[in-house]
C-alpha cells in the first residue's frame, strides 16, 4: 500500500471519528460518562443526542434535598433583579421568571451527600451526580414509588441547578465532560460553583465558607481549581460567625460564602458591613436568568411562576426515579 492509498483511506475513518461525541477531560471521567459517550445504543447517549436546549416549553428545576431546594426555589420565585424586556439591572416589579414553572426535584435519601471520604463512595457520589441530572433533564416519572408500570411525564429540565456541595465538589466534573461531549452548554448549575467564582474573580481574594459540611469537601472542591490557591482560608459553622466574638472578625478575610441555607445573608452583611457576601440563591437566580436570556428560551408566558414537586427515590440500578408529589406547601 503506497502513501497515496493510505491518506485515501484514513480521510473517511477520521470523519467517522469526529462525528463521535468525545469526553473532553483533562483529568479522567467516570465509567459511567465514559460508556455514555462511546455507546451510540446507549438510550441515555440518544436522549443527549436529541436534546433540545432551545426548548421554552421546558422547566426549571431544583435538585437537593428539602431544606436547600425549598429556599433555592423560593428564591427563583420572587427574583426581580432585571427588566424583563432588555435585562437591564433594575427591579421592574415584574418577577424575572414570570410564565417560568419552577420543578423541585427532592431527594429522598441524602447520605451519599456524606459518604465521600472513600474511592468507592466518591466514585458513587459522581456517577449519582451525573444521574440526577439526567433525571431533572429527562421526561420520565412514576405516579407511585410501588407501581414500576404507571409511568407519567413531566416537562423537560432547560436549566438545571443542583444544590447540594458534595456533588459540586465531586460530581460537577464529571457531568460537565459529559454534557460537552455533546455540545450542550450552560443546564447545569451548581451553587457552590456560581459563588466561587464570583468570589474568584478578584485577584487575592481571601474566601471563608460558612457552613456545617466537612472542610474535607471544600478543598476537594477547590483541589482542582489552580486559581483558588491561596485563596479558600476556611469553613465557619454558622454559631462561630453569628457570635458576637466571632473568629471572622479576627481574619482578614474579602469573601463570605455562604454554604448553609438557614442563615438569611443580610444577617451576615449585617454583622460584616465590610465583607462581601455571596448566598446561593442570590448568584444561581443571576446566572440562570443571563443564561436562558443568551439561550432565548423564556416561555414570555405573562403569568407569576407556577411550582411542581417530585420526589427522586434511588432503584436498584442506582438511578434516580423521580416520584409525583403531592406536596401542596408553597415552598
Amino acid at each position: 500500500m503506497n502513501i497515496k492509498t493510505s491518506i485515501v483511506l484514513l480521510i473517511p475513518l477520521l470523519g467517522l471519528c469526529a462525528c463521535k461525541p468525545k469526553v473532553v477531560s483533562e483529568r479522567p471521567v467516570i465509567g459511567f460518562v465514559s460508556e455514555v459517550v462511546q455507546e451510540r445504543a446507549n438510550p441515555t447517549h440518544q436522549f443527549l443526542g436529541g436534546f433540545k436546549s432551545g426548548d421554552a416549553n421546558a422547566n426549571i428545576v431544583v435538585f437537593g434535598p428539602l431544606e436547600e431546594a425549598r429556599p433555592m426555589s423560593f428564591s427563583l420565585f420572587l427574583f426581580d433583579k432585571f427588566d424583563n424586556v432588555d435585562a437591564r439591572p433594575v427591579c421592574d416589579s415584574l418577577l424575572d421568571f414570570s410564565g417560568e414553572v419552577i420543578t423541585r426535584v427532592i431527594m429522598g435519601d441524602k447520605t451519599p451527600l456524606a459518604e465521600f471520604r472513600t474511592e468507592d463512595d466518591a466514585l458513587k457520589l459522581r456517577e449519582l451526580t451525573v444521574k440526577a441530572a439526567l433525571a431533572c433533564m429527562d421526561t420520565l416519572s412514576l405516579r407511585t414509588p410501588n407501581d414500576l408500570s404507571s409511568f407519567s411525564h413531566k416537562a423537560k429540565g432547560k436549566v438545571i441547578v443542583i444544590t447540594p456541595s458534595a456533588m459540586a465538589a465531586y460530581g460537577k466534573y464529571d457531568l460537565d465532560s459529559l454534557l460537552r461531549a455533546f455540545n450542550i452548554a450552560e443546564v447545569a448549575f451548581f451553587p457552590l460553583e456560581l459563588m466561587a467564582d464570583r468570589a474568584l474573580a478578584k485577584p487575592e481574594t481571601r474566601i471563608g465558607i460558612v457552613s456545617s459540611q466537612s472542610p474535607e469537601l471544600y478543598e476537594e472542591f477547590f483541589k482542582y481549581r489552580p486559581d483558588a490557591e491561596g485563596h479558600f482560608i476556611g469553613v465557619y459553622p454558622k454559631e462561630t460567625v453569628l457570635d458576637p466574638v466571632s473568629v471572622v472578625d479576627s481574619l482578614a478575610l474579602d469573601v463570605l460564602l455562604l454554604d448553609d441555607y438557614t442563615v438569611v445573608a443580610d444577617s451576615l452583611r449585617a454583622r460584616f458591613p465590610k465583607l462581601e457576601v455571596f448566598s446561593p440563591g442570590e448568584v444561581v437566580s443571576e446566572a440562570c436568568f443571563k443564561a436562558m436570556r443568551r439561550r432565548n428560551i423564556f416561555t414570555h408566558r405573562v403569568a407569576y411562576p407556577k411550582r411542581e414537586t417530585y420526589t427522586a427515590l434511588l432503584n436498584e440500578d442506582l438511578e434516580f426515579i423521580l416520584i409525583d408529589s403531592d406536596d401542596r406547601e408553597l415552598f
